[in-house]
């Protein structure tokens, strides 16, 4: 079937599902079946290249029974519709559509879940945590026993510089580095980020947890007390792993599988440090103070 018609088809197809599901869910409410579907749902923002996959791998390896991701969804849609299917479907759940029967879930008849992870990349937070979203929440994902909002942060340097990388080797990032108006438009979700981090804005209400990547990374204390907050018998497993989804580490792929801790991470900017793009950052003031607010002086950055 040829790609037109092929989009079209599933156009088609999702528009009936999405009508069933609107339809669906009134009765349901009034038939008093509407118990909760999900003991803990997670709604994960960071921006692309800040861990996002390493840290959901890490979830997955700690928590046990059913549990489903839907990677990299668009903001105020229903998860199960926008969700990016071949990065939800590999690594993580390989058995994901024989799991899940996903024409019934966007329908709104929910299978049971013990962790739902629906995630958002390089996306607005005002959007993320919208209005309409949380009016629709129970229809387009059921309802949960316990919710939290997690955002991961990672300094702006490494950040920009594995960015750099995937613009270099070709590989797209939703907002490019290279270009100037794209550029922008990651400076100022970084900043965004970097406020809600700091609690300067609050668009993220449910339980929230900020995660500082460097830290998550590099201090196994650190990556205790975040398991804890999440209520997360703590292991650690999974630290060590490098998942394939996104293409692994954008320095190294996946060669340091197994052996994730020895990746040089938080030195990524020192592969960039002439680049005339990159130095864009260092002379943007408010990226400069809202850095060290979060993750003090990066050695070598100043100098």
């Amino acid at each position: 079937m040829a790609r037109p018609l092929k989009k079209f088809v599933r156009a088609v197809g999702n528009s009936i599902l999405a009508a069933g599901n609107g339809c669906f869910y009134p009765v349901k409410k009034m038939c008093g079946s509407d118990d909760v579907v999900n003991k803990v749902e997670m709604r994960f923002v960071g921006l692309q290249r800040s861990g996002n996959h390493a840290f959901i791998n890490w979830i997955f390896n700690q928590t046990s029974g059913r549990k489903c991701l839907l990677n990299w969804v668009m903001s105020e849609t229903n998860p199960f519709f926008s969700f990016h299917k071949k990065s939800t479907a590999r690594e993580l759940q390989k058995n994901f559509y024989s799991d899940f029967n996903i024409p019934m879930e966007k329908m709104g008849f929910f299978s049971k879940k013990d962790l739902l992870i629906y995630s958002y990349e390089d996306d607005f937070l005002e959007k993320v945590g919208s209005d309409n979203f949380e009016t629709c929440h129970d229809r387009w994902i059921g309802r949960s026993g316990a919710r939290f909002d997690i955002l991961i942060v990672r300094d702006p340097f490494n950040l920009t510089a594995s960015r750099l990388r995937r613009d270099d080797d070709k590989i797209e990032n939703r907002y490019s580095c290279r270009i100037e108006s794209e550029r922008n438009i990651y400076i100022s979700l970084w900043k965004q980020y970097a406020k809600e981090y700091l609690g300067i804005t609050n668009c993220l209400k449910h339980n929230k947890i900020c995660v500082n990547y460097n830290k998550w990374f590099a201090e196994k204390p650190y990556r205790e007390e975040v398991a804890t907050r999440l209520g997360l018998e703590f292991t650690d497993k999974g630290m060590e792993e490098v998942v394939h989804v996104g293409g692994g580490s954008s320095f190294d792929n996946t060669g340091y599988d197994s052996k994730a801790s020895e990746m040089k991470v938080l030195d990524r900017w020192r592969n960039y440090a002439d680049d005339k793009d990159f130095k864009l950052l260092l002379g943007d003031c408010e990226i400069l103070e809202l850095s060290k607010k979060i993750f003090g002086e990066i050695p070598g950055i100043r100098s």
